[in-house]
Protein backbone atom coordinates (compact mmCIF):
# COMPACT_ATOMS: atom_id res chain seq x y z
CA UNK A 1 0.00 0.00 0.00
CA UNK A 2 1.38 3.41 -1.10
CA UNK A 3 1.26 5.74 1.42
CA UNK A 4 0.74 9.73 -0.30
CA UNK A 5 4.16 12.06 -0.11
CA UNK A 6 4.16 14.20 2.17
CA UNK A 7 3.31 17.36 0.63
CA UNK A 8 -0.24 15.74 -0.58
CA UNK A 9 -0.81 14.44 2.99
CA UNK A 10 0.13 18.60 4.26
CA UNK A 11 -1.89 19.86 1.94
CA UNK A 12 -4.91 17.45 2.43
CA UNK A 13 -5.15 18.50 6.18
CA UNK A 14 -5.52 21.84 5.56
CA UNK A 15 -7.65 22.41 2.01
CA UNK A 16 -10.58 21.26 0.89
CA UNK A 17 -10.06 20.44 -2.32
CA UNK A 18 -6.06 19.12 -2.02
CA UNK A 19 -5.84 18.30 -5.16
CA UNK A 20 -6.20 21.86 -6.54
CA UNK A 21 -4.35 23.72 -3.96
CA UNK A 22 -1.24 21.98 -4.06
CA UNK A 23 -1.28 22.07 -8.02
CA UNK A 24 -1.59 25.67 -7.99
CA UNK A 25 1.04 25.44 -5.09
CA UNK A 26 3.43 23.47 -7.08
CA UNK A 27 2.69 25.64 -10.36
CA UNK A 28 3.57 29.24 -8.11
CA UNK A 29 6.79 27.68 -7.18
CA UNK A 30 7.84 26.07 -10.89
CA UNK A 31 6.50 29.72 -12.17
CA UNK A 32 9.25 31.50 -9.43
CA UNK A 33 12.02 28.99 -10.66
CA UNK A 34 11.34 29.63 -14.37
CA UNK A 35 11.56 33.47 -13.67
CA UNK A 36 14.74 33.32 -11.86
CA UNK A 37 16.03 30.80 -13.98
CA UNK A 38 15.32 33.20 -16.92
CA UNK A 39 16.41 36.18 -14.77
CA UNK A 40 19.83 34.62 -14.11
CA UNK A 41 20.65 33.72 -17.42
CA UNK A 42 21.73 37.50 -18.92
CA UNK A 43 23.38 38.46 -15.91
CA UNK A 44 25.54 35.38 -16.42
CA UNK A 45 25.85 35.64 -20.12
CA UNK A 46 26.28 39.79 -19.71
CA UNK A 47 29.69 39.51 -17.17
CA UNK A 48 32.33 37.95 -20.02
CA UNK A 49 30.69 40.65 -22.34
CA UNK A 50 31.07 43.66 -19.98
CA UNK A 51 34.86 43.04 -19.05
CA UNK A 52 35.83 42.81 -23.12
CA UNK A 53 33.83 45.81 -23.56
CA UNK A 54 36.12 47.38 -21.09
CA UNK A 55 39.30 46.04 -21.93
CA UNK A 56 38.44 47.22 -25.84
CA UNK A 57 38.08 50.46 -24.35
CA UNK A 58 40.60 51.09 -22.81
CA UNK A 59 42.83 49.89 -25.43
CA UNK A 60 41.13 51.72 -27.87
CA UNK A 61 41.45 55.10 -25.59
CA UNK A 62 45.17 54.61 -25.16
CA UNK A 63 45.68 54.27 -29.44
CA UNK A 64 43.52 57.64 -29.82
CA UNK A 65 45.59 59.24 -26.98
CA UNK A 66 49.03 57.56 -28.66
CA UNK A 67 47.98 59.35 -32.51
CA UNK A 68 47.11 62.13 -30.90
CA UNK A 69 50.29 63.20 -29.49
CA UNK A 70 51.93 61.76 -32.51
CA UNK A 71 50.19 64.44 -34.66
CA UNK A 72 49.32 67.35 -32.08
CA UNK A 73 52.87 67.06 -29.97
CA UNK A 74 52.06 68.95 -26.11
CA UNK A 75 55.53 70.97 -26.84
CA UNK A 76 57.19 71.70 -29.37
CA UNK A 77 60.95 72.14 -28.68
CA UNK A 78 62.74 73.68 -31.68
CA UNK A 79 66.38 73.28 -31.15
CA UNK A 80 68.59 75.35 -33.67
CA UNK A 81 71.35 73.48 -35.72
CA UNK A 82 74.52 73.27 -33.21
CA UNK A 83 77.59 74.81 -35.50
CA UNK A 84 80.15 73.22 -34.09
CA UNK A 85 83.68 72.90 -35.85
CA UNK A 86 85.65 69.62 -34.65
CA UNK A 87 89.25 70.04 -34.38
CA UNK A 88 92.10 67.48 -34.71
CA UNK A 89 92.41 66.13 -30.80
CA UNK A 90 88.25 65.28 -31.10
CA UNK A 91 87.08 68.08 -29.54
CA UNK A 92 85.27 70.92 -30.95
CA UNK A 93 85.05 74.78 -30.87
CA UNK A 94 81.83 76.64 -31.07
CA UNK A 95 81.61 80.44 -31.11
CA UNK A 96 78.65 82.89 -30.20
CA UNK A 97 78.61 86.97 -30.00
CA UNK A 98 76.04 89.05 -28.03
CA UNK A 99 75.21 92.30 -30.59
CA UNK A 100 75.39 95.39 -28.26
CA UNK A 101 73.19 97.02 -27.17
CA UNK A 102 70.30 95.14 -28.61
CA UNK A 103 71.20 92.14 -27.06
CA UNK A 104 71.71 92.91 -23.30
CA UNK A 105 68.93 92.70 -21.33
CA UNK A 106 69.20 93.13 -18.19
CA UNK A 107 72.50 95.86 -16.46
CA UNK A 108 73.35 96.60 -12.66
CA UNK A 109 75.87 97.75 -10.66
CA UNK A 110 76.40 100.36 -8.13
CA UNK A 111 76.76 103.45 -9.15
CA UNK A 112 76.23 101.81 -13.36
CA UNK A 113 73.22 103.18 -15.59
CA UNK A 114 71.31 99.91 -14.93
CA UNK A 115 68.89 98.51 -17.55
CA UNK A 116 66.01 98.16 -17.43
CA UNK A 117 65.46 102.02 -16.32
CA UNK A 118 63.47 100.39 -13.36
CA UNK A 119 65.90 98.35 -11.85
CA UNK A 120 66.63 98.90 -8.39
CA UNK A 121 70.19 97.66 -7.59
CA UNK A 122 70.94 97.00 -4.20
CA UNK A 123 73.36 99.52 -2.50
CA UNK A 124 75.29 97.03 -0.17
CA UNK A 125 78.67 97.36 0.79
CA UNK A 126 78.95 93.59 0.30
CA UNK A 127 78.48 93.85 -2.86
CA UNK A 128 81.37 96.40 -3.91
CA UNK A 129 81.31 97.15 -7.57
CA UNK A 130 80.10 93.70 -8.59
CA UNK A 131 78.18 94.10 -12.28
CA UNK A 132 75.93 91.80 -13.26
CA UNK A 133 74.75 91.47 -16.77
CA UNK A 134 72.11 89.57 -18.93
CA UNK A 135 72.13 88.55 -22.40
CA UNK A 136 70.43 86.91 -25.29
CA UNK A 137 73.58 85.09 -27.16
CA UNK A 138 73.88 84.14 -30.89
CA UNK A 139 75.55 81.15 -33.23
CA UNK A 140 77.99 82.49 -36.07
CA UNK A 141 74.57 82.72 -38.19
CA UNK A 142 73.20 85.37 -35.64
CA UNK A 143 70.21 83.42 -34.87
CA UNK A 144 69.76 83.83 -30.81
CA UNK A 145 70.21 80.21 -29.30
CA UNK A 146 70.14 80.62 -25.74
CA UNK A 147 70.74 83.45 -22.63
CA UNK A 148 73.91 84.02 -20.62
CA UNK A 149 74.98 85.71 -17.63
CA UNK A 150 78.49 87.97 -17.00
CA UNK A 151 79.42 88.73 -13.35
CA UNK A 152 82.44 90.70 -12.83
CA UNK A 153 84.21 92.73 -9.85
CA UNK A 154 86.09 92.83 -7.17
CA UNK A 155 86.11 91.97 -3.84
CA UNK A 156 88.18 91.23 -0.48
CA UNK A 157 86.79 88.12 -0.12
CA UNK A 158 87.01 86.82 -3.84
CA UNK A 159 89.29 88.99 -5.43
CA UNK A 160 88.49 90.03 -9.29
CA UNK A 161 86.64 87.93 -10.66
CA UNK A 162 84.43 87.56 -14.23
CA UNK A 163 81.97 84.41 -14.71
CA UNK A 164 80.14 83.49 -17.65
CA UNK A 165 76.88 81.39 -17.17
CA UNK A 166 75.56 80.14 -21.03
CA UNK A 167 72.19 78.59 -20.99
CA UNK A 168 71.43 76.85 -24.44
CA UNK A 169 67.73 75.22 -24.53
CA UNK A 170 67.57 71.21 -25.00
CA UNK A 171 71.40 71.18 -24.75
CA UNK A 172 72.67 72.22 -21.52
CA UNK A 173 74.51 75.36 -19.38
CA UNK A 174 77.98 76.40 -19.01
CA UNK A 175 79.74 77.69 -16.19
CA UNK A 176 83.40 79.34 -16.46
CA UNK A 177 85.66 81.24 -14.82
CA UNK A 178 88.02 83.72 -17.06
CA UNK A 179 90.95 85.91 -16.03
CA UNK A 180 89.46 89.20 -14.61
CA UNK A 181 92.03 91.19 -16.50
CA UNK A 182 92.26 91.46 -20.88
CA UNK A 183 94.80 90.64 -22.66
CA UNK A 184 96.82 93.61 -24.70
CA UNK A 185 94.06 91.96 -27.72
CA UNK A 186 90.96 92.68 -25.27
CA UNK A 187 90.62 89.04 -24.81
CA UNK A 188 89.65 87.01 -21.69
CA UNK A 189 90.55 83.42 -21.32
CA UNK A 190 89.35 80.95 -18.84
CA UNK A 191 88.04 77.22 -17.79
CA UNK A 192 85.08 75.60 -18.11
CA UNK A 193 84.08 75.01 -14.63
CA UNK A 194 80.89 73.17 -14.72
CA UNK A 195 78.41 71.73 -17.28
CA UNK A 196 75.03 69.91 -17.31
CA UNK A 197 73.61 67.52 -20.16
CA UNK A 198 75.47 67.74 -23.14
CA UNK A 199 78.66 69.43 -21.35
CA UNK A 200 78.34 67.56 -18.59
CA UNK A 201 81.72 65.68 -19.41
CA UNK A 202 83.03 68.07 -21.20
CA UNK A 203 86.30 70.01 -20.37
CA UNK A 204 88.06 73.03 -21.67
CA UNK A 205 88.46 76.37 -22.37
CA UNK A 206 86.49 80.00 -23.01
CA UNK A 207 87.72 82.75 -24.34
CA UNK A 208 85.71 86.38 -24.70
CA UNK A 209 86.54 89.03 -26.58
CA UNK A 210 84.79 92.75 -27.11
CA UNK A 211 84.93 95.04 -29.96
CA UNK A 212 83.29 97.89 -31.77
CA UNK A 213 81.78 97.68 -34.84
CA UNK A 214 83.50 100.34 -36.95
CA UNK A 215 80.60 101.15 -39.25
CA UNK A 216 78.64 102.11 -36.34
CA UNK A 217 74.95 102.26 -36.06
CA UNK A 218 73.51 103.82 -39.48
CA UNK A 219 70.04 105.21 -38.76
CA UNK A 220 69.77 104.19 -35.45
CA UNK A 221 69.98 100.36 -36.39
CA UNK A 222 72.19 97.60 -36.42
CA UNK A 223 75.20 97.04 -33.09
CA UNK A 224 77.83 99.30 -32.28
CA UNK A 225 79.78 96.47 -30.42
CA UNK A 226 79.65 92.97 -29.91
CA UNK A 227 81.08 90.25 -27.34
CA UNK A 228 82.27 87.09 -28.77
CA UNK A 229 82.58 84.19 -27.15
CA UNK A 230 84.61 81.06 -28.40
CA UNK A 231 84.75 77.93 -26.42
CA UNK A 232 87.02 74.61 -26.71
CA UNK A 233 85.59 71.50 -25.29
CA UNK A 234 87.03 68.03 -25.32
CA UNK A 235 84.97 65.16 -23.64
CA UNK A 236 86.49 64.25 -20.10
CA UNK A 237 88.53 60.23 -20.86
CA UNK A 238 86.45 57.76 -18.92
CA UNK A 239 87.77 57.59 -15.70
CA UNK A 240 89.41 60.39 -15.34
Amino acid sequence: MTSPPRASADCALFHKSPVTACESRAGSLNSAGRAAEAAGKPIATMGPLVFKSFVIGVLSGVVLVACLLHFVPVVDQHREASLISVQANGGNTESFHVNLPDDRIVLGGAGKEVIPANLEWPEVAVLGDAQAELFKIRNRNDVVVGVASRISGTGSATGNVVEWTLHLPARGTLYANLQPLPDEGGSRSGRLRAGTREFASMQGSINERTRAIEDGRENDSGPVGRIELVTALVREAEGS
